[in-house]
C-alpha cells in the first residue's frame, strides 16, 4: 500500500480558496468571502478567467496585510493553468491600480520569461523581492509558491514551481527593500485591478495564504495534495 498523503494544511493559514461547488468563501482563519468580477466564474474547484478583465477579489483583512510597522513573514501557494498568456499573469496580489497602492504579488510574466514574488511600499513606486528564469506553457498545471520572511532582504524570498525550490535573482524597481505598509486595498485572484495585460486567461486552484515562511518540506507536501 502506498503512502497516504496528509491533506492537512500547514499551521498559519490566513484563508485558502478552494472553489468548492461554487464557493467563493476563504476556508481559513479569516474566512474572507470573495466577489466574481466581468464574468468570471467557476467550474467545478476552478475559477474561470478569460485574460480580458475578469478576476475575483477580497475585502481588505488586517490579516492580508503582513505588516506591523517591519514586514513579516508570510507564504502564497495556489495552481494556475493558462490557455493563453497574457503579458503578466497574476496569480494573486494585493495591488491597485488607481489610486495607486500596493503589498504583494505573485505571478508570471510571459514577456519577460520569468515567475517574480515582491513586496512593495504603501504606493508602490518602490517594488522588491525574487524573480525566478523559467517558461511556464500554456495548456498545463503548475504550482506556484512564494514564501518571505520578513527579513526585508532578497534572499529571504523563496519560490517553488510544482513544489521544487527555484534558483532566484534578485528582482524589483526603485529604492531597494521598501517596508510594506497596511494599505486597506482587497486582494484580487487572477489579475492585478484593472491593469491592462495584467490578467490571466484560464483557470486557477486551491489559492492559499499563510502568515509565516513555509519551508520547502511543507510546500512540497502542499504540491503533492493537489488541487482540492
Amino acid at each position: 500500500m502506498g503512502r497516504s498523503i496528509d491533506r492537512r494544511p500547514p499551521a498559519g493559514m490566513v484563508d485558502a480558496w478552494t472553489f468548492n461547488h461554487g464557493d467563493t468563501r476563504g476556508v481559513g482563519s479569516v474566512g474572507g468571502s470573495g466577489t466574481l468580477r466581468n464574468g468570471a466564474s467557476i467550474s467545478g474547484t476552478d475559477l474561470r478567467l478569460d485574460g480580458t478583465n475578469d478576476f475575483m477579489d477580497v475585502p481588505h483583512d488586517d490579516a492580508y496585510s503582513f505588516t506591523d510597522g517591519d514586514d513579516l513573514p508570510f507564504s502564497i501557494c495556489g495552481w494556475i493553468y493558462m490557455d493563453t498568456h497574457s503579458t503578466n499573469d497574476i496569480l494573486m496580489c494585493k495591488w491597485q491600480n488607481s489610486p495607486r497602492k500596493g503589498e504583494w504579488i505573485i505571478g508570471y510574466s510571459h514577456s519577460l520569461t520569468r515567475l517574480f514574488f515582491w513586496t512593495y511600499n504603501s504606493t508602490a513606486t518602490r517594488g522588491y523581492g525574487a524573480n525566478v528564469s523559467t517558461t511556464l506553457n500554456t495548456g498545463e498545471w503548475y504550482h506556484l509558491a512564494g514564501c518571505y520572511d520578513g527579513s526585508r532582504n532578497w534572499t529571504g524570498y523563496k519560490v517553488y514551481l510544482n513544489g521544487v525550490s527555484q534558483t532566484t535573482a534578485l528582482g524589483g524597481y526603485g529604492a531597494v527593500s521598501p517596508t510594506m505598509s497596511n494599505t486597506g486595498i482587497p486582494v484580487n485572484i487572477g489579475a492585478l485591478d484593472d491593469l491592462a495585460g495584467y490578467s490571466v486567461d484560464g483557470d486557477l486552484s486551491t489559492i492559499e495564504l499563510y502568515n509565516r515562511q513555509l519551508t520547502a518540506t511543507e510546500v512540497a507536501i502542499i504540491y503533492q495534495q493537489g488541487r482540492r
